[in-house]
C-alpha cells in the first residue's frame, strides 16, 4: 500500500493520483529497485510496470478535521481508499476549542455521508475485532485490526 498524506491543494484530475499510484508510462511513480514488492517473476521492467499499474492501490490517510470536512476533494478518481489515523485525528479534534465534529466516530459517519456512492472506500483502524460489526454497519469497507491473541 502506498499512503500519501493529504495536501491542502490537490489537483482534482486523475492525473494527480496517477503520479503517486502508477508506474511509467502511465504515471510518475518511481520504478524502484530489486527489493520492490511483487517483482518476483516480473523481473522485466515493463512487465512489472504493467502488473503494478493493474494492481496498485492508492490510499490517503486522514488525520485532521480539515481532511474529514473536505473528504470529497480527496476522493478523486484513482484514489482507492481513504483511511484513518484515529489518534492523530483525536489530537487535531482536541486542538480546536469548539470542533464541529467531536469524536472519531462522528468523523467517520460524516465522511461516509459526504462520499455517498463514491467508488472510494473508507478504511478504519479499529484495532479490535470486537468492533468489526460496528464499523461495517456504519459503512466502512476495509478494517485494520490487531491479530487475535
Amino acid at each position: 500500500m502506498i499512503r500519501r498524506p493529504p495536501r491542502s491543494t490537490l489537483d482534482r484530475s486523475s492525473a494527480a493520483s496517477d503520479v503517486y499510484k502508477r508506474q511509467p508510462h502511465k504515471g510518475g511513480r518511481s520504478v524502484g529497485g530489486a527489493a520492490r514488492h511483487g517483482v518476483e517473476g516480473r523481473g522485466e521492467r515493463l512487465q512489472y510496470a504493467d502488473w503494478w499499474n493493474s494492481t496498485g492501490f492508492l490510499s490517503i490517510q486522514m488525520e485532521s478535521l480539515r481532511a474529514v470536512t473536505t473528504v470529497k476533494k480527496l476522493a478523486i478518481e484513482g484514489v482507492d481508499c481513504l483511511t484513518w489515523g484515529p489518534n492523530d485525528l483525536l489530537f487535531d479534534i482536541e486542538s480546536h476549542p469548539n470542533p464541529l465534529l467531536t469524536t472519531v466516530d462522528e468523523c467517520v459517519r460524516h465522511a461516509l455521508d459526504q462520499l455517498g456512492d463514491s467508488p472510494t472506500k473508507i478504511s478504519f483502524r479499529s484495532y479490535d475485532y470486537k468492533l468489526r460489526d460496528k464499523y461495517f454497519d456504519m459503512g466502512v469497507t476495509v478494517l485494520m485490526e490487531s491479530p487475535r491473541s
